[in-house]
């Protein structure tokens, strides 16, 4: 290479480098990133993650809870509230007649509308989803042409006890009740939410709580309404304490394995013993490359066995005989002429064989036996021999 040569190469990769440098510098800056990591394992199950957070934040007591269970009502507590986020609970007609009767003696109960739609429901009203209560639900499938799929409208102020609050509510789920409400959101379709008095306890419905939830409750107002249901909201009783019923859904393959480390070993240990024991099958076990001659023996079994497995029986045994008859009409004058037991007749007295043995080959049957397709080419070449 002459020197021309290197200081061009030399300039080019000098620049290469100057636009590579400003490259980086243009686009590569240095950003800071504000994450909120301790709560993200769990609000991968838990929806409502958000609004326990918010709570916890003005001092009240929240408590979550996978499953319900009787021990977490106390008679005459006043202070304390139930709050259920999984729609699942009108499937189990039993707990929500146990909670209902609660919330008669003085519990306050924070409930989410039914799915309908899981339910196979056509639209209609539904009165039967709450027991020993007259609340009924009405399912419109066309929820408005300013709705979306799921029933979210765009947001809409709504006032409620004096104060206006800018909610995005589903508009696909009425409620339809007789029963004093203290206070309702709704408009002139219909109510959306109401907070119902039974016995001496509230029990508030939404026809959806998805407003509340993790991805939601930054939207417009819903976290001042959803701080205010247990404050504000609350008919002057003073909660302090709050119980979560979540009912998560199925964790999924990476919680488990965070959760559960053992189970990916366990894994691993069977793979490792899957391969161990199936390693043969891997690849093959010689040099695949070293090349070996093969005996005139190897040639002729496979130049056999594919003759046999290619060409018809009949064919094999035909063409036997022929070559047998050829051969021995040169030996004997007029060999095609002769009719069969002449042929036999002859064969017996030249050779000196038994008559059933010649008798047998010129009258011969195919078989798809080798071993009889075998003795048939070796009674051959045995006659001719002794002609």
């Amino acid at each position: 290479m002459t020197n021309s040569n290197k200081t061009v190469l030399a300039l080019l990769v000098t620049l290469c480098l100057l636009i590579v440098g400003m490259f980086l510098y243009k686009y590569l800056k240095q950003e800071e990133y504000t994450y909120y990591t301790p709560a993200k394992s769990e609000a991968r199950y838990n929806q409502y993650l958000a609004v326990q957070m918010l709570l916890q934040k003005y001092n009240l007591n929240v408590e979550s809870y996978k499953q319900f269970s009787s021990d977490m009502l106390l008679k005459n507590d006043i202070k304390t509230a139930v709050f259920i986020s999984t729609s699942k609970i009108y499937q189990q007609q039993a707990v929500l007649k146990q909670l209902i009767n609660w919330v008669k003696k003085g519990g306050y109960l924070l409930l989410p509308g039914p799915v309908l739609n899981r339910f196979n429901r056509s639209e209609g009203q539904f009165n039967d989803l709450l027991p020993d209560i007259d609340i009924g639900f009405v399912y419109s499938k066309d929820s408005g042409a300013d709705s979306d799929a799921d029933g979210n409208t765009e947001e809409e102020a709504f006032n409620i006890s004096g104060h206006s609050y800018e909610l995005d509510i589903a508009r696909n789920v009425l409620i339809s009740t007789e029963y004093p409400s203290q206070w309702t959101i709704g408009d002139d379709k219909g109510i959306y939410a109401a907070a119902i008095k039974q016995g001496k306890g509230t029990l508030v419905i939404f026809n959806n709580l998805n407003l509340f939830s993790n991805r939601q409750i930054a939207i417009n107002d819903h976290a001042q309404l959803f701080l205010d249901l247990f404050t504000r909201l609350t008919n002057d009783v003073d909660i302090t304490n709050i119980k979560h019923i979540i009912n998560p859904e199925s964790p999924g393959l990476i919680d488990v394995i965070l959760k559960y480390p053992y189970v990916l070993s366990l894994f691993v240990v069977i793979l490792l013993m899957f391969f161990w024991i199936n390693w043969g099958y891997f690849g093959p076990l010689y040099d695949r490359f070293t090349l070996t001659k093969a005996t005139i023996y190897s040639h002729l079994l496979f130049s056999g066995q594919y003759l046999w497995r290619s060409v018809s029986v009949e064919k094999l045994y035909k063409i036997v005989f022929s070559e047998f008859e050829s051969s021995l009409s040169r030996h004997c004058h007029g060999w095609y002429q002769k009719s069969t037991a002449e042929k036999i007749k002859y064969l017996e007295e030249v050779t000196g064989m038994p008559e059933s043995e010649v008798s047998s080959f010129i009258n011969y049957q195919p078989s798809k036996n080798k071993k009889h397709y075998y003795q048939f080419c070796k009674l051959s070449r045995l006659i001719r021999n002794k002609i």
